[in-house]
């Protein structure tokens, strides 16, 4: 159930949207036609067009109020002198009815009635406006700050290729959870080197240490190899590796600064 006020001419119009059924407050219809005594209205209506339900008053009281059904409105709008009942039957017909039924709520744009009204709406409208450019302003940043650091990974190259991949996985690894998460991090990033080179990088590490001990090189040097020093061997591996992280860094939008 929805309650509504509206203004005709000046006059307060409370109408309730019970289940697709729009009813009227008889006062305020009673005095919207010039029709003095409301209770008499009342007396003289079918009962299965009244009904009573809870209002608030303009002091936030609630209070039981009668109001009419849509047949019972045109029984009382048939007892009125006055020249506007035909205007607004027409406004109830045309206009407040219809709009209800088809949104729950009258939607129909109300004329303003000073220049108070005429200033207050210029001012809503401008404030609109502001809320809506500083959005598309917001948006075009987030745009181009995420091209920024697109085009800024994309240039990475060769130079200092080890710290740079480095740095990006470890940026990558913080928004997944922390450092705890790096380990997974690079093992995704050669994982998905092995697959688009077709290549093992653990079978290169082990034939990279055997040579490394046939040639008399210490075990301690030998044991601080890694995959990154197979990659470096060879520059067809640096150069997808490299594309791989690039890759890895702008799907999670990191900077490579």
């Amino acid at each position: 159930m929805n309650q509504l006020t509206k203004m005709f001419e000046g006059n307060e119009l409370t109408m309730i949207n019970r289940d697709d059924e729009v009813i009227f407050l008889l006062n305020d219809v009673c005095s919207i036609l010039g029709i003095g005594n409301s209770r008499h209205v009342r007396a003289r209506l079918e009962d299965d067009v009244v009904s009573n339900y809870p209002i608030q008053d303009s002091l936030g009281r609630t209070q039981q109020a009668t109001f009419i059904n849509e047949d019972g409105l045109y029984d009382v709008i048939l007892d009125s002198r006055k020249p506007e009942a035909k205007v607004f039957r027409k406004w109830i017909t045309s206009e407040v009815i219809p709009s209800i039924r088809k949104t729950g709520g009258y939607q129909v744009q109300q004329h303003p009635t000073s220049q108070l009204e005429i200033l207050q709406g210029a001012i809503n409208q401008m404030v609109e406006q502001d809320r809506k450019l500083q959005e598309q302003s917001l948006r075009i940043t987030t745009v181009e700050n995420k091209l920024t650091h697109t085009s800024e990974v994309l240039s990475l190259n060769q130079v200092g290729w080890r710290e740079k991949a480095t740095k990006l996985l470890n940026k990558i690894a913080l928004q997944r959870g922390g450092y705890k998460a790096y380990a997974d991090v690079r093992k995704e990033s050669y994982q998905l080197l092995e697959g688009r080179a077709k290549c093992s990088l653990s079978t290169r590490l082990t034939n990279k240490q055997r040579k490394m001990a046939h040639e008399g090189v210490a075990k301690s040097k030998i044991d601080k190899v890694n995959n990154m020093d197979v990659i470096a061997d060879d520059a067809r591996l640096m150069e997808i590796y490299l594309a791989v992280v690039k890759e890895m860094a702008i799907k999670h939008e990191v900077e490579a600064s």
